[in-house]
């Protein structure tokens, strides 16, 4: 028995004692962590472009932050990172810009642009960039951020120049010429539904010869482009109405294709394509092609005449005058780079036709006149037109060149245009030169050889009286054409017009209505009798047969088989055609 006692009691301690160690352990020992179970490596997804999240309407989107979009880009890509850099830069100037924009009524529209154009592209382009692409879409990228950075680079120049105090009235006077011009199409266009890109012209000084900026309608803007004298010069205003012709054709959508196809015109490239002289005879198709290249050139000046009347012409022959080199009025020039014709016609034709085009809208004296000051600048007037060949010159007759050119203004003067709604050019509401443009023009001219500043006058009326006035008293130029100025409110600024709430105004405007009322009385009287009468205009429908306009129709308006007025000088030109196989009569 005591053996088993001494054996239990044996047992009993060292259950005792391992209930301590255990006790002991749990207590003293530390827990060592998880061992980590083996795995698949999984390489890190692409980064996806982040998905556009729905915002209020008229509410701005979260731009992307650019180091969460760097982060997310593959560090080798490296064009695409200096991208989003470039284009985060961009995205902080064109937002402050448009701040500072906004803030002034003569830059003010130049905020919407920004923000429309430069600011919305930018993030659209910042969210492109945070997805992966490959090179081709890299180039494509590279391609987008060039041209916003034209645009924001384009649309600072036009708010620097406008922060400028002195400045700002200047652009602001040129503007509202610009304006004055652009309205009646702009009008037009929303009455009759024509898709028209641009509303709003903006002019800029220096740089650039007198030229718009087409490429930049996709903006909504025309960006027109000042020579450094112009603010010095009265005759290089009218040129304004120029350059909104360019721009109201290639902005309206299919007016330029619908007037070709109407008058049977090539396309610019085909046109431009230079003559084969020195071997076969040229063709009647031959010399009409050109004026497919000429075309636009053309209808601008159409345009510019119809908006300024005679004041437009007197400009052309003062700046296109060449009387040290009287042979470059009748030159055919080439484009930079020689492979084709320069879409200017010779300035020698452009003179001729803005001439016949002044007769043609009853200004008969002022057209003799132009082509009288023209011949008196350089002599003799050229009877060919000189074009470049083998070194050498060749000249071509003026005569048919000249009876196309004449044939094509009078369609534009006189046909009902499919491409503008079935109107005539004249038709269209504020673009023809009429009685009372032409009577406020003379008044304009009146008070300003009279060396006052006329009150509330229409722009185009205080720039084509200018012009009549400077031509009158050369001497007083620089005085005239700072009263003009001061008769236009300029655009962009809190100006009005000088006398225009005024008492002497006020004598003046009672004078003017007392006197002015027979004028006006007489003119309608006049118009209603010599004007063409409406019946003998037509009412058609685009895409009806044309109505004929002076007794005989039209050749149909196809190409090459041309299509123009019927006029002796064309049909004597084609009589000689007949008996004498070539045009080309000699090399100078």
């Amino acid at each position: 028995m005591e053996l088993d006692d001494l054996l239990k009691g044996l047992l009993a301690v060292g259950y005792v004692l391992y209930q301590l160690y255990t006790a002991y352990k749990k207590h003293t020992e530390k827990k060592k962590p998880p061992r980590p179970r083996s795995a698949r490596r999984v390489e890190p997804a692409a980064p996806r472009a982040p998905e556009p999240q729905p915002t209020a309407e008229g509410a701005t989107p979260a731009r992307p932050r650019p180091a969460a979009v760097l982060a997310a880009l593959d560090p080798r890509d490296a064009r695409r990172a200096r991208l989003v850099e470039q284009t985060s830069r961009l995205l902080d100037r064109a937002q402050s810009l448009a701040e500072t924009a906004r803030v002034q009524r003569a830059t003010y529209p130049f905020a919407r642009v920004l923000e429309d154009q430069v600011v919305t592209g930018a993030r659209s382009l910042l969210g492109r960039l945070a997805a992966p692409g490959s090179a081709e879409f890299v180039t494509f990228h590279e391609e987008t951020l060039g041209e916003l950075e034209l645009i924001e680079a384009q649309l600072a120049s036009f708010v620097a120049q406008r922060r400028d105090p002195a400045l700002r009235a200047r652009l602001g006077d040129a503007d509202a010429l610009a304006l004055s011009c652009y309205r009646p199409v702009i009008g037009f266009a929303q009455a009759k539904g024509l898709e028209l890109s641009s509303a709003y012209p903006a002019t800029q000084l220096g740089g650039f010869d007198l030229s718009i900026w087409t490429g930049f309608i996709p903006t909504g803007l025309a960006p027109i482009f000042l020579p450094e004298r112009f603010f010095e010069d009265v005759f290089w205003w009218p040129a304004l109405a120029h350059e909104i012709g360019h721009d109201f054709l290639a902005a309206t959508r299919g007016v330029d294709e619908g007037l070709r196809r109407q008058l049977g015109l090539p396309d610019e490239k085909i046109g431009t394509q230079p003559l084969q002289l020195g071997g076969a005879a040229l063709s009647y198709d031959d010399v009409f092609r050109l004026f497919g290249g000429w075309f636009e050139e053309l209808f601008c000046d159409v345009f510019g005449a119809l908006m300024l009347g005679p004041a437009y012409g007197y400009a052309m022959a003062k700046h296109f005058a060449a009387p040290d080199n009287p042979r470059a009025i009748a030159l055919v020039r080439f484009h930079v780079g020689g492979l084709s014709y320069d879409i200017h016609p010779p300035r020698h034709l452009r003179v001729l036709a803005c001439a016949h085009l002044l007769e043609r809208m009853g200004h008969e004296r002022s057209g003799a006149e132009l082509l009288e000051q023209w011949a008196e600048v350089h002599g003799d007037l050229p009877e060919h037109l000189l074009f470049r060949h083998d070194g050498g010159v060749i000249g071509l007759p003026l005569e048919p060149f000249a009876e196309l050119a004449l044939g094509l203004v009078d369609r534009l003067f006189d046909e009902q245009l499919d491409a503008m709604a079935g109107y005539r050019l004249i038709d269209i509401p504020g673009v023809g030169f009429g009685p009372h443009l032409e009577a406020e023009t003379e008044r304009v001219s009146a008070w300003l050889l009279a060396g006052q500043s006329p009150a509330r006058a229409d722009p185009r009326a205080v720039i084509a009286g200018a012009v009549l006035a400077t031509r009158a008293a050369p001497a007083q130029a620089s005085s005239i054409l700072l009263l003009a100025r001061a008769a236009i409110a300029a655009e962009g600024t809190f100006e009005h017009a000088v006398d225009a709430y005024s008492a002497q105004a006020a004598t003046r405007a009672g004078e003017q209505q007392a006197t002015g009322r027979a004028a006006l009385r007489e003119a309608f009287v006049l118009y209603t009798l010599l004007g063409q009468r409406a019946g003998l205009r037509g009412s058609r429908r685009p895409g009806d047969a044309p109505v004929p306009l002076h007794g005989a129709g039209h050749a149909p308006a196809r190409w090459p088989q041309h299509a123009l007025l019927p006029a002796p000088g064309v049909q004597a030109w084609r009589a000689a055609r007949r008996r004498r196989p070539a045009m080309v009569d000699g090399r100078r």
